[in-house]
C-alpha cells in the first residue's frame, strides 16, 4: 500500500498548484504602487463617478499621473476634500447603480468595502482639487487639455516614478 501512496495522493489532490499573478505593478510613484487593477478601476469608475473634470482616462499613463499628483498633494490640507464632499460623491456613485444589490456586487467583485470606495473617492477628489487650483480654465475649453498635460508633466518632474516593464514569457 505504501508504494501506491504517492499515486493515490496525485489522484486525490489532482495536479500541483500553480501560482498565477493576481495583479501586476505598472509603476511605483514615490511610495505608491500603481497596479493594473487601478487602471481597470479608472475605466469602471468613469461610468459610475463622472467627474466635472476630464482627467480620469483609463490608461496606465493617467494612473501614474494621478498617483504623482496624490504624492504631492496628499499632505497639503488645501487640497483635502471635506468629508461631506466625499460622502456626496459616494452617494452619487451608489445612486448610479439600479439597485443597492448591484452596488454591493460591484464592490464585492473588486474586493472593496464602502470604506475602501470612500477612501478612493477622497483621493480622486484630492486630485481634482489640485487640478482646479492649478488650472484656471473652464474644463470644457479646448485649452484645458493642453494645460492639464503641461501640469502633469511638471508634476512628473517633481516625483520619483519607476515604470515597470513586463517581460514577455
Amino acid at each position: 500500500m505504501r508504494r501506491f501512496a504517492p499515486l493515490l495522493l496525485f489522484f486525490v489532490l489532482g495536479r500541483p498548484a500553480v501560482a498565477e499573478p493576481i495583479d501586476r505593478v505598472v509603476a511605483v510613484v514615490g511610495d505608491q504602487l500603481v497596479l493594473a487593477s487601478d487602471v481597470r478601476l479608472l475605466e469602471l469608475l468613469a461610468v459610475h463617478d463622472p467627474s466635472p473634470l476630464p482627467i480620469w482616462q483609463a490608461s496606465a499613463k493617467r494612473a501614474v499621473d494621478v498617483a504623482a499628483v496624490r504624492e504631492l498633494a496628499s499632505d497639503v490640507s488645501v487640497y483635502a476634500p471635506r468629508p461631506e464632499q466625499v460622502a456626496a460623491r459616494l452617494d452619487a456613485v451608489r445612486d448610479s447603480f439600479e439597485t443597492d444589490d448591484a452596488f454591493q456586487e460591484f464592490l464585492a467583485a473588486r474586493g472593496m468595502s464602502e470604506e475602501d470606495l470612500y477612501a478612493l473617492l477622497r483621493r480622486r477628489l484630492t486630485v481634482e482639487q489640485f487640478v482646479r487650483r492649478n488650472i484656471d480654465l473652464d474644463p470644457t475649453s479646448p485649452a484645458f487639455g493642453e494645460a492639464l498635460e503641461s501640469l502633469f508633466a511638471q508634476v512628473r518632474e517633481r516625483v520619483v516614478i519607476r515604470n515597470i516593464q513586463v517581460q514577455p514569457r
